[in-house]
């Protein structure tokens, strides 16, 4: 990930590339996993949807990682998501 110190980056990159290249953190002042019953079925079933209409790409919204103490990547934005979606393909590869 390039250096951010005092820019603000934007990259579009799929959703294996951040952390196939960096160890993620979620920190401290985030919440913990919260998403229920309604909100994955809700996220599948828009994926389900997209992939039915012959979408190449999907967008996942955005998802932010900033770089914390140490060089650190962290997970500052959309780290529900994030994990719901990386336990769906944890679960499919499986």
């Amino acid at each position: 990930m390039p250096s951010t110190k005092g820019k603000i980056i934007f990259e579009h990159e799929g959703i294996g590339g951040v952390p196939a290249h960096n160890t993620l953190h979620v920190p401290l002042n985030q919440r913990e996993y919260s998403w229920e019953e309604e909100h994955v079925r809700e996220l599948f079933d828009d994926l389900d949807h997209a992939m039915e209409a012959g979408q190449a790409s999907y967008f996942l919204g955005t998802i932010v990682f900033t770089t914390g103490d140490g060089g650190i990547t962290e997970v500052s934005d959309g780290q529900q998501r994030l994990a719901t979606t990386t336990i769906l393909l944890a679960a499919i590869r499986d």
